[in-house]
Order: C-alpha cells, then structure tokens, then sequence
C-alpha cells in the first residue's frame, strides 16, 4: 500500500538533528505496476474508442498477444548478443522470485480448492439423483 506513514500521536517527530521534520515520510511496500497494466489500459482506451465494444473483446487480447511477441524478441535479441547478465539484472530487480514462488503456490492451492468444491458438488447431486 502507497501512501503517507503516520506517527502514532500523528505530530512531527524530531530527526536525528533534533529539529522536528514537517515533511511527511512516504511508504512504498509494492513495487510500481509494471508496463503490462499500461499496455491493456492503452488497449482499451484505443480500441474501445476506435471500435466500441468489439475492440475491447478483441483487442485487449491481441494487445497481450503483441506485447508479448514483443517481449521474447527483446530476450531472444539479448540472448542472441550474449547479454544474459542484462537480463538476469531485470529479472532480479523487477521480479521477486520468492513473490512469484508464493502467487504461483497460491493460485494452485485456490485451483484445488475450486475443483474440490466442484467435486464434492457433483458428488451430493448424483447422490440426490440416486435417492
């Protein structure tokens, strides 16, 4: 969450000089969204104005679809030039992957439970069914 970080008593704590900072101290716990989420709203906003309704349908996807194009011709060119270290950099810099880790278990646990639950669902209908 991005924001202001309050003090508790919510007044100005003196700093390290002794004088009190009025400045408000900002608290960052997320990294900035990455360009994905401005290609889609690009996608959206131009194609949903060029071709209403449809072109958000259809143009939403082939803007992901392009972006990505776009994105493995960047790391087949770096990798192609022997520039590996550039890539390990960006990917050590902008993807965390003890977060990516723990999204991925997450979505997997949220998947077994989906199908869990349709399981059970389709056992107690076939089980009314039968009575």
């Amino acid at each position: 969450q991005t924001g202001l970080a309050l003090t508790e008593t919510e007044a100005p704590a003196p700093s390290d000089s002794g004088t009190v900072s009025s400045r408000p101290e900002y608290v960052d716990e997320e990294p900035a969204p990455n360009s994905t989420i401005f290609w889609v709203l690009f996608a959206v906003v131009l194609c949903g104005d060029l071709f209403g309704f449809m072109g958000l349908l259809i143009g939403v996807p082939l803007f992901v679809v392009i972006y990505d194009l776009i994105r493995q011709l960047v790391l087949y060119g770096l990798h192609k030039r022997g520039e590996d270290q550039l890539v390990a950099d960006y990917n050590f810099i902008y993807h965390n992957p003890d977060e990516e880790r723990a999204a991925k278990k997450k979505r997997a646990s949220a998947l077994r439970e989906a199908r869990k639950k349709a399981r059970d669902a389709a056992e107690a209908e076939q089980q009314e069914a039968q009575q």
